[in-house]
């Protein structure tokens, strides 16, 4: 009940302040009308009214237009130029009026002027604004590409890692089945006239099918000395022959004996060749009495061919020392000439 009397009293004084409203402008209304119609009427000297009214409602169009719409107008270079476009048409059709005078005239040239300006600074904000979003484009852009070529570097980095590795384990795979840089020599165990000849491995890795041939340098002389004519037979009789086959790392192996006695004097020089899996190499083997003792003096050279440079380009045997080793009290070794 007291609801419903609030409702209605609301609603009564809500129609008393309509018609007092009502009431204020019938008496206003016709005063202000009167007031507008004075103004617009007011002459302005120079100036028609045709002219001051198009020009005034053509530049708050404008302004309503650049203040409702910003996003738009501010951004867009050519929007001021269209608009030119229609105060041109304007113009033109204002020319052949009798009432186009010098006041109106100058107006349409401000307004001109400032559309000119407008179009000058959107034009300009354009083409920072377009600046500034390529130069970030292109810095996004060099950035990915600079990602995209570490993340290139890094894989071909790890590929390059990978395959090293391979390569590493293939080489070390190859060099255990041929034998690598691996080699061995020959060696005598005992002083008496008779050692024992023994064949040692040096290297990493072992050797395989390991042949070896040894000269007895004073009965290859001995031989080929009688002034006979050289056969087979003799040039190949102061040869022996060992076929040792597969050698382990650091092992050595008895193979013989060697006669040191077989040839009189104080003075024994052997010359052996190696084959094997891994090449060729050979040992140059020397042995002198002194004092009733022998000692003995050797060294192991390696094999290689070398291509020589031309003209003419040929290949060249290299000799290169791998071990040495001489006893103590042996005499000097002073130059190769020594060793031959």
């Amino acid at each position: 009940m007291a609801i419903r009397q609030n409702i209605t009293s609301a609603v009564a004084l809500t129609a008393r302040a309509v018609r007092g409203l009502i009431a204020a402008l019938r008496v206003r209304l016709p005063i202000s009308l009167s007031y507008v119609r004075r103004v617009a009427l007011y002459p302005i000297p120079h100036y028609s009214r045709f002219g001051l009214y198009s020009q005034g409602v053509f530049s708050l169009g404008c302004y309503c237009v650049y203040q409702l719409w910003p996003q738009v107008w501010p951004h867009i270079p050519g929007i001021a130029i269209a608009v030119l476009g229609v105060e041109a048409v304007i113009i033109t059709l204002r020319a052949g009026h009798e009432k186009f005078g010098k006041a109106e005239q100058v107006m349409w040239l401000a307004i001109a002027f400032v559309l000119f300006f407008v179009e000058v600074r959107t034009t300009i904000r354009d083409r920072n604004e377009r600046d500034r979003e390529q130069a970030t484009e292109r810095q996004a852009e060099n950035q990915q590409f600079r990602n995209i070529a570490d993340s290139l570097g890094f894989s071909i980095k790890k590929s390059q890692a990978q395959f090293n590795a391979t390569m590493l384990g293939l080489s070390e795979n190859l060099k255990t089945v041929t034998g690598g840089d691996s080699f061995c020599f020959l060696t005598l165990a005992g002083n008496d006239p008779s050692p024992l000849l023994l064949v040692v491995s040096q290297g990493k890795y072992p050797l395989h099918d390991v042949g070896v041939r040894l000269v007895d340098l004073q009965k290859f002389n001995r031989l080929t000395s009688t002034g006979r004519p050289l056969t087979i037979e003799t040039v190949t009789g102061a040869d022996t022959v060992y076929n040792i086959g597969d050698l382990p790392r650091t092992t050595s192996r008895i193979i013989g004996r060697l006669n040191i006695n077989e040839e009189p004097g104080d003075k024994r020089d052997f010359n052996i060749f190696f084959s094997g899996m891994n090449g060729f190499w050979s040992e140059q083997l020397r042995m002198r009495r002194v004092n009733g003792h022998w000692l003995r003096a050797f060294k192991v050279t390696r094999d290689t061919t070398r291509v020589v440079r031309g003209p003419p380009r040929s290949n060249r045997m290299v000799y290169t020392e791998i071990y040495r080793k001489i006893d103590p009290g042996f005499p000097p070794m002073k130059s190769e000439d020594d060793w031959k």
